[in-house]
């Protein structure tokens, strides 16, 4: 049957985002462009309360730079979206955030280990079916 290959490999798809793992960083250490993840201060938060929901602690953004005189990090972050003839655009918005403002800073590395157990499942499952 054609169709149960592909079932298991839509079953595969969420977990694809496990070959993934979050990794601290130092923020000096960060390129323009990174994709990342920031903790930041209940201060910090409480003063970007118009661009992320009460009580969380965490932004997910793309690094625009780093101020190299007060350690500032400028995280392009996402807002929302929009829709227009079958074209969805990301709408984002640029968020400084002070140095004392950051607790942790992470980015997403490859887990090569979760990977090839992936794979190497999926291609067995496939195979077998």
């Amino acid at each position: 049957m054609v169709l149960r290959p592909f079932i298991l490999a839509l079953a595969t798809l969420p977990l694809v985002a496990g070959c993934y793992t979050l990794q601290p960083v130092a923020a000096g250490d960060l390129m323009e462009g990174a994709e990342v993840r920031t903790w930041i201060t209940a201060d910090e938060a409480e003063a970007l309360r118009e661009v992320m929901p009460a009580g969380r602690r965490t932004l997910d953004g793309r690094v625009v730079r780093i101020d190299p005189t007060d350690g500032s990090l400028l995280l392009s972050v996402p807002v929302g979206s929009t829709e227009r003839s079958g074209v969805r655009r990301t709408l984002r918005q640029e968020i400084r955030i002070p140095e004392q403002g950051l607790l942790q800073v992470e980015t997403r590395e490859l887990d090569r280990t979760r990977t090839y157990l992936l794979v190497g499942g999926s291609v067995a499952a496939v195979g077998a079916a």
